[in-house]
This record gives structure tokens, sequence and C-alpha cells, in this order.
């Protein structure tokens, strides 16, 4: 959801389930700038598409931009953005700019052994002052859907071209490609993840991951990571330099039956501060921790054990733009049996916390 340009708000919802449910993106718009009230219009874009999901919007000037993931084949999947100038009335056709294209063993084209999905999930940012929207990816696959997943990424669009850029600055064109991925010339590599190939094991860079932005314009990306011989889990970040990549942990914990994971990354002030949501699953623990240097050192300000009314968190999002007067986080829950929530008719808490420092 965002507020478009002219103050109504735009809410987007996208199906993941079924192929009969026919994997449609439907936008809703407020009738009024300022007010839910009202009867909202629908449409439907791009019907009969290959299952459009992960939909995210980000408000840049007078347009939105609307990133998605498509899927090409079974286990092919890119990522695209359409844009709307008319403040979510009509959209462009999807562009895709990322896709592995050419693959690990080289050859042209699609292979089922290589990583050819990439999922670029997380909540995107606009750099006004430079006009960039910073985008963070991993690929997955390798033979299956989501069997394995590898390697932290990190590039921008530009907003007066719509084309993307790599963090210094190295112009990619309408996409990315796998090699321009992985060319020591672009930086866009942040971390690279251990050879999995020929092990059955839980991905190593895990679903959610965000990127932002200091007050000169360097990206700072946070990532969930586990070692080999995955004995530990590793929060991460990665502090773009304007040279290179400077990573390290924000927070470590052994890897058993308690698994921890960043969920959201929210810039707090103009210089280089931000803050990042952590949820420890077993206990229902939601954690902010916090760095005022760029990630040199994080701090714990606020520890909460949620009730959840016996279900599981799936997810919690800073409440952007942060407003300290407001509360900080949106925990959202579901079922652990049914996460779909398509059967089960029941209660699924949103909870609202703040820093706990007040």
């Amino acid at each position: 959801m965002v507020v478009a340009p002219d103050g109504r708000l735009v809410v987007l919802q996208t199906d993941h389930l079924q192929e009969s449910d026919g994997y449609a993106i439907m936008v809703y718009k407020s009738p009024k700038k300022g007010t839910i009230k009202g009867t909202w219009s629908s449409q439907e874009l791009w019907d009969g598409v290959n299952q459009p999901s992960y939909p995210t919007m980000v408000v840049a000037g007078d347009s939105i931009y609307l990133f998605i993931r498509r899927r090409v084949e079974s286990v092919h999947r890119v990522w695209q953005f359409s844009k709307s100038t008319d403040s979510g009335e009509t959209w462009s056709e999807p562009r895709t700019i990322m896709d592995t294209e050419e693959l690990e063993d080289g050859q042209a084209g699609y292979q089922p052994e290589g990583f050819d999905e990439v999922y670029a999930v997380g909540r995107k940012y606009h750099d006004a002052g430079n006009h960039r929207i910073p985008v963070s990816w991993h690929l997955a696959g390798d033979g299956a859907h989501n069997k394995f997943n590898r390697n932290m990424y990190v590039a921008y669009l530009d907003t007066r071209d719509d084309q993307m850029y790599s963090p210094n600055g190295t112009p990619l064109g309408d996409f990315i490609d796998l090699t321009e991925m992985n060319d020591p010339e672009t930086r866009c590599l942040v971390e690279e993840t251990p050879s999995q190939r020929g092990k059955y094991t839980a991905g190593l860079v895990d679903f959610v991951h965000q990127v932002s932005f200091d007050g000169d314009g360097n990206f700072l990306v946070a990532y969930n990571f586990m070692d080999e011989p995955k004995t530990r889990q590793r929060l991460r970040y990665g502090k773009w330099t304007g040279t290179s990549w400077k990573v390290g942990s924000i927070e470590e914990a052994p890897l058993g039956g308690n698994p921890i994971r960043i969920n959201s990354l929210v810039r707090t002030s103009g210089g280089d501060a931000f803050r990042v949501s952590i949820v420890e699953e077993a206990t229902n623990n939601v954690r902010i921790r916090e760095t005022t240097d760029g990630g040199r050192k994080w701090s714990l300000i606020a520890s909460k054990i949620l009730d959840t009314n016996g279900k599981k968190i799936n997810s919690a999002d800073f409440v952007v733009p942060y407003n300290p007067d407001y509360p900080q986080i949106l925990v959202t829950t579901f079922p652990e049996d049914d996460k779909y929530n398509a059967t089960l008719p029941d209660d699924y808490p949103v909870i609202a916390i703040d820093d706990v420092t007040r």
C-alpha cells in the first residue's frame, strides 16, 4: 500500500495459490485522499500472465513504481517493474530488470541446473536526492524450485531514465544478466555464499532482505545468512563505501530449533542511523537493533515477547516513514499448518509495538 501522488491510497493484492485462481494482480484505490471511506475502485492488471507475485510499490516524485516477480518456466523466475504516472489509474507493461539469462554452465538460455530464480522481495526505498531506487536480490533454484539460495546482490534503478546501474554507477541498461551480477567490476555482488551443489540443505540466504541508503546516498543492505557447514545463523549487513562493500554481522546465534531472521530495515535519521527488526521464531520474540554509525556497531534497543494467540509470526515490518511518536512495527501472524490462510477460519492477530524505550 502507498499514498499516491494525488493523495489517495493505492493497494495491491496478488494470488500465490493455485493456477486456477488466475495469478492476478488486483489494484484498489480509495475514492478520496485522506480517508478510506466510500467505494474503492478496482482493476485487474495483465490478465493471463505467469504468476506475478510479491508486489512492492514505492512512490518517486509523480510516479509509482511497482516491482514484481514473474515466472517464465517451472524454475525460471525474473524480476520486473511497472510504472504509473497517473497515481495508479494506468500502468505500463512490466519490463524485466533482472534475469540470469546466461547460466552457471556458460550456456545461453534457460537450463534446469542453473540458479534461475531471481528474488527481490523486500520493501523498496526512494533516494530522492540521487534519483535512485536501490534493489537487493538473491538467486534460487539449482535443479528444483527454491532448492538452494545463493549470493546477495544490490543495484539500483535510476528514475530519470528507468535504467539499471551498479552500486559504483556502471550503466547496465534495461536489465542485469548473470554475467553483470557477478562481474567484480560492477560491485553488484555484496557477499558470495559457499557452494552447495550436490547437497540438499536449507537456503544460505533467506528471502527477506532490504536495502536503504545513508545521508550521502551510500547503500546499506540487511540480510539473513548461514555459514557452511550450517552451524551458525548470521544476520548480516553490507555497507557500500563508495568503492566496495564492507560486510559484517548484526547478530549471531547457533543454528538449532530457534531460528532468528531479519524482517525489516528502516533509516531513522538524515545521517547514518538504521534499525532492523528481528524475529526469534520459537519464542515469538521481536527485537529492534540500531546502528548510528552505518553498521559498525549494532545495539539492542527493544525486545518484546508477543502473545500471538497460538499463531506464528509472519512478518514484523517497520512503519515507514520512521516517526518516533508512532508505533514502530506492525506484526502479522498466520497458522503454522496453513500459512496461506486458505481454509481455516480464525483470528490472526495484528500487533503494533513501539521501541519500548519511552
